[in-house]
């Protein structure tokens, strides 16, 4: 199933809090787009923080729009990914996620400790969790994998965007939950 979506290439959008639909401010909306982008076409799916989404095209491409300052910095092109196959977002935390074929995965967004955006990218990502603040990493190339995380370190991750956080081996499943996340390794639960 393909979804069409057309988005303006500017935005004054009003309050819409109180009707479900995604809240934008008018200051600092962008919308970030390719030079033959007619709108969007052929959608796999659509994730969003808090202020700002990310769209994945059926090519593998990636497409934001929405607020900066909520994840919407463009680090998708900086990081030139392609290939994608899975997106995903830190709503609360202002940060989205790519996952590509090669297994590679990119963080790209805004932090607002530095208010700066970000970006950083794994290799040989077998699994990807998250909750609304961070996410787990299964990295390796084969089982037992070692766990490396990102995010809010009050919910599972690392606040420093140049860590490549905790490291735990032989780790068969992760689980997330609201404040964290319960690693299970072959011979223990973290």
């Amino acid at each position: 199933v393909s979804v069409t979506l057309y988005i303006p290439n500017t935005a004054v959008l009003g309050d819409h809090s109180n009707t479900g639909i995604l809240s934008l401010p008018a200051s600092n909306i962008l919308t970030k787009y390719e030079s033959d982008n007619n709108g969007l076409q052929n959608i796999k799916s659509i994730v969003n923080t808090t202020s700002a989404l990310l769209a994945l095209r059926n090519n593998g491409k990636v497409f934001s729009w929405g607020s900066s300052e909520f994840g919407n910095t463009g680090g998708y092109i900086t990081l030139n990914i392609s290939g994608g196959t899975n997106i995903y977002a830190l709503e609360n935390n202002m940060t989205f996620g790519v996952l590509n074929s090669s297994n590679t995965f990119y963080i790209f967004g805004y932090n607002s400790n530095t208010s700066s955006a970000f970006t950083q990218s794994y290799t040989n990502i077998q699994g990807v969790y998250h909750n609304t603040k961070a996410f787990a990493l299964l990295k390796g190339t084969s089982s037992p994998y070692e766990l490396q995380t990102y995010g809010d370190e009050s919910y599972g991750g690392t606040y420093d965007v140049s860590s490549v956080g905790e490291t735990i081996n032989n780790i068969t499943n992760i689980y997330p939950c609201n404040f964290g996340f319960v690693a299970i390794a072959s011979s223990k639960i973290y």
